[in-house]
């Protein structure tokens, strides 16, 4: 099937009513087919940095050649956040298919994109460093969809949009990291996980500091997991009961950890988390 869409010729009138919306306000990607069908999923978009959005704004493109690897990249491995997941390279003006092109050669060389999550689950919210990050199964689809229609717009608005988290999901499902504040020594924590979207939690630790953390309510198999200073690296995999972990006593040891609650694929499921800092 993957060979068929390759094979499909440069775009027609279908690919020109085709379109991909990124939301900035809503954290939302948007598939816009020709036939008048929408799909939306949830992302990750630029940050703020001094009031200013990083990232694309406005109309960018995708390649014009769905065999172009530069553009089209069906498992990027470096770094090595991206997991052998797809990589959908952007351009901020529309190319010819010449590669000899001055434009072509500027926008193969720019790294805005878009890409599978850096950490083992999307973290949902304006967190990145300008590319746009899917859940896995989602950036495959919107891969798919990108190379079946080469050369169509990327339209970045404000727009707010309706993001579905699958059956089940809650509206109400925590955006990017929640930074937790452990003045009392003893947290405890309520909420809902839902679509394959995780809570993500950070906690500010120094050396030798004992974290401890109980999942009270383990219905529909919830698991806790813990991450180090960037989140990228396992620390500790803790399990359906929680974990436990002492910080090394070097001084770079100090510094945030993250606290993964691993969601559902499907479906919702209601938590209660204990967390508390040990000395």
């Amino acid at each position: 099937m993957l060979a068929a869409v390759c094979a499909l010729p440069q775009p027609g009138w279908a690919a020109k009513s085709a379109e991909i919306i990124v939301s900035l306000r809503s954290h939302a990607l948007q598939l816009r087919h020709p036939s008048g069908r929408v799909e939306t999923f949830p992302a990750a978009v630029g940050r703020l940095r001094r009031g200013r959005r990083l990232g694309p704004r406005g109309r960018w493109y995708t390649g014009p050649d769905a065999s172009d690897h530069t553009f089209y990249l069906p498992q990027r491995r470096l770094p090595a956040f991206h997991r052998g997941l797809p990589f959908l390279r952007l351009s901020p003006v529309r190319l010819s298919p010449r590669r000899s092109d001055p434009a072509y050669k500027r926008a193969a060389s720019q790294e805005y994109g878009l890409h599978g999550p850096v950490t083992p689950s999307l973290i949902w919210g304006a967190i990145t460093a300008g590319c746009v990050r899917l859940r896995a199964a989602d950036l495959k689809r919107v891969f798919a969809f990108a190379k079946r229609y080469p050369g169509i717009a990327v339209r970045y608005t404000r727009a707010p949009v309706t993001v579905s988290l699958g059956r089940g999901g809650c509206p109400e499902a925590q955006r990017g990291v929640a930074r937790m504040t452990l003045a009392p020594l003893n947290r405890q924590l309520h909420g809902r996980v839902c679509g394959g979207v995780d809570r993500w939690f950070a906690v500010e630790l120094q050396g030798g500091d004992v974290l401890d953390v109980q999942l009270l309510q383990r219905a529909g198999g919830l698991r806790v997991e813990l991450y180090g200073i960037r989140a990228i690296s396992t620390v500790t995999r803790g399990g359906v009961a929680g974990l436990r972990y002492r910080v090394p006593l070097a001084r770079r040891s100090r510094g945030w950890r993250y606290l993964r609650l691993v969601a559902p694929e499907t479906g919702t499921v209601g938590f209660s988390l204990r967390v508390q800092r040990l000395r």
